[in-house]
């Protein structure tokens, strides 16, 4: 956050907090009050990380000796909804590539599975910016898929705490090819484990909350969101997630099936994602109809274009 100084500012008070009411009546006695800023120094960078997907609200104080003191308006911003695990920008190919995307997502080289991974780079399918990760599947073939299914997987090098800004929704992106085998051989699951390692391992299935298949089928980039909670419950500590497994097949009972590719950019963690279907008249995007939608509604009314939500 950062301003200007007004002419006769000798420093300035600070206020922040997510209750707009509490931050345009805080003092310097009040929680929402985060110290005094000398002059020169207009700007303040909250200390730690600001919960996923909350509003915040701040107002600035002018302290004017010699005359009286300037009470700023309260402004306010939303934290970022979603943090990124991987977004494929960060690999390389070519001579001198020090950063391989099958180096860090591991395939048939080191797993004994179907699978070979490697870097999709436009005019390839892509979802934001320039790269993204293609991931063939062959559950059938007796040089490489020795289990009948294929997997990748990535281990972090320091574990990870999933939920500790709030993030309540697992995001994959991905995108399919009509040509690709979607049957119950080629169910598209992802994994979790945690620093205890293969005992505590969860996976969730494509079609385990009423998704198709088939979906893997269609050329445009979709969306998968599963509800972080899933994992916890079945007991991954998503404190410190470990490793993370993208696959097709049945891991636990593998058997003979087909083949295909399909690509995935932008795995995230998010505050709030619909896991079921949204309505249509979910204006705001927080996947239920309420008062949001009405305010939003109201606010735009007789503009043109589309709705948004602010």
């Amino acid at each position: 956050m950062s301003w200007s100084a007004g002419i006769v500012a000798a420093s300035h008070d600070v206020y922040l907090g997510t209750d707009r009411d509490a931050v345009g009546g805080a003092n310097t006695s009040s929680a929402q009050f985060r110290g005094n800023q000398a002059l020169g120094n207009e700007s303040y960078d909250p200390p730690g990380l600001l919960d996923l997907g909350w509003t915040y609200y701040w107002r600035i104080d002018e302290v004017n000796p010699g005359y009286e003191d300037t009470k700023g308006d309260v402004w306010s911003f939303t934290a970022t909804a979603c943090l990124t695990v991987d977004d494929m920008e960060s690999y390389c190919t070519g001579a001198g590539c020090e950063n391989k995307i099958y180096d860090t997502w591991l395939d048939y080289e080191f797993n004994s599975t179907g699978s070979i991974i490697g870097l999709a780079i436009t005019p390839d399918p892509v979802h934001g910016a320039s790269q993204s990760m293609w991931f063939y599947y062959d559950n059938n073939d007796a040089d490489w898929a020795l289990y009948n299914y294929s997997e990748t997987q990535r281990t972090f090098a320091n574990p990870s705490d999933w939920v500790a800004l709030g993030a309540k929704v697992f995001t994959l992106y991905f995108y399919g090819d009509p040509d690709n085998d979607a049957n119950a051989t080629e169910q598209m699951y992802v994994g979790l484990e945690d620093t205890n390692g293969p005992s505590s391992y969860t996976e969730l299935r494509y079609g385990d909350n009423g998704e198709d298949m088939n979906d893997i089928k269609i050329s445009e980039w979709q969306q998968w969101n599963i509800d972080l909670g899933d994992f916890n419950d079945a007991g991954v500590d998503l404190t410190n997630v470990a490793k993370i497994y993208i696959g097709f097949g049945d891991r636990a009972n593998p058997a003979p099936g087909g083949s295909g590719t399909v690509y995935f950019d932008d795995i995230e963690l998010c505050y709030y994602r619909c896991i079921q279907p949204t309505p249509n008249p979910d204006l705001s995007g927080d996947c239920i109809v309420d008062h949001k939608d009405l305010q939003i509604l109201a606010s735009q009314w007789l503009d043109t274009g589309t709705l948004t939500a602010d």
